[in-house]
């Protein structure tokens, strides 16, 4: 009776360990892998605030999006706790091929280069990398199509309809230009840059190395997500972030370093994620679109124009700098572009 119990024990622990994420910190993911972290949000806006402390330089793009004076007030959302791995990527692009759905690119698991597009393997914890801005639009609404089993609630439209093609010619713009993003639904999308940086950069009351943004306190702009002290601290970086210098050139299984406060993942360092956001120096370009009575609800930044092209990815990535990973840096990829350490994070509208 004894071995049997003991028997039951091992075979119930490897069932429970084989729902995990490896390096997940110990966090059970659902069937369909994912965990979400329902972000909290303040009643009164968070109110912009000028950055007194040392920068990497002096340029906008360090910044962030809180900039001083600036008012925004986001609605009830949540993240996905990890970025999308490669696993979650191919079941869902494989569902979709067959449902119409058109991917330019097949993604790779990680820094695997040989593995493009294939059955994922022993590195399918990785985050997904080598998919276009285009190309995740296009998987959001597949993975909201898949998990509801109609397209009611699909976040990205092109003239009215849910987008299906991903085209990722250069140059292409009818894609970008006349694409709408419905935050009234709540199928799966990426984050706004506001939303992304708000997640990153939460300390609630907590004023540990944070500065009060009107009624909550945000981690200083000059660290990493869940940093203590700003980039130049190399053992607090490493303990929340992969990058050039302790990544050993490779991505890694989502989860492997401490999380923020919130419980959100690498979103300092592993994979840059892409965000909606068009990118543009001044963060307020459009706020007009999106103000009530002096506040910026829900902002998405501004619209597609000539010269005004290149969409928003944050958080840094294994191959870069140690300051890229600090959450007030604002990186800038064009949507039809793809590279090695270039993933992303899913967001959803809490209703």
């Amino acid at each position: 009776m004894k071995k049997q119990m003991i028997f039951v024990f091992l075979v119930c622990s490897l069932l429970a360990c084989r729902s995990r994420v490896d390096g997940g910190g110990g966090q059970e993911q659902t069937k369909d892998l994912v965990s979400w972290i329902s972000i909290p949000i303040k009643e009164s806006p968070i109110v912009g605030q000028e950055i007194t402390y040392n920068m990497p330089d002096a340029s906008a793009y360090w910044k962030g999006v809180f900039v001083k004076d600036r008012k925004v007030k986001l609605s009830p959302y949540s993240l996905s706790q990890y970025e999308v791995t490669y696993e979650l990527w191919y079941k869902v692009r494989m569902w979709a091929i067959n449902k119409g759905y058109v991917f330019t690119h097949a993604g790779w698991e990680g820094s695997v280069v040989q593995n493009g597009g294939e059955e994922p393997t022993e590195k399918k914890t990785h985050p997904v990398t080598y998919v276009s801005w285009r190309d995740v639009v296009v998987w959001c609404n597949a993975y909201t199509e898949m998990k509801n089993g109609e397209v009611t609630e699909c976040v990205y439209r092109l003239n009215g309809e849910p987008v299906k093609i991903a085209v990722d010619t250069e140059g292409f713009a009818d894609f970008d230009k006349n694409l709408v993003c419905d935050l009234s639904k709540t199928g799966f999308r990426l984050p706004t840059e506001a939303e992304w940086e708000y997640a990153a950069r939460y300390q609630g009351e907590d004023s540990t190395n944070a500065q009060k943004y009107g009624d909550v306190y945000l981690t200083n702009a000059n660290s990493p997500s869940g940093g203590k002290d700003n980039w130049k601290n190399r053992d607090d970086t490493d303990r929340v972030a992969w990058f050039k210098k302790n990544s050993e050139s490779h991505t890694h299984p989502v989860g492997e370093k401490e999380p923020n406060i919130l419980g959100l993942y690498d979103i300092s360092g592993n994979v840059y994620e892409w965000c909606y956001d068009y990118f543009y120096d001044d963060v307020k370009l459009n706020d007009s679109e999106y103000t009530e009575n002096d506040v910026v609800i829900n902002p998405k930044g501004p619209k597609y124009a000539d010269g005004l092209e290149y969409r928003i990815s944050r958080g840094g990535g294994y191959a870069g700098n140690q300051r890229h990973c600090i959450t007030g840096y604002r990186f800038v990829t064009a949507p039809f572009y793809y590279q090695k350490d270039l993933g992303f994070r899913l967001a959803k509208t809490n209703k």
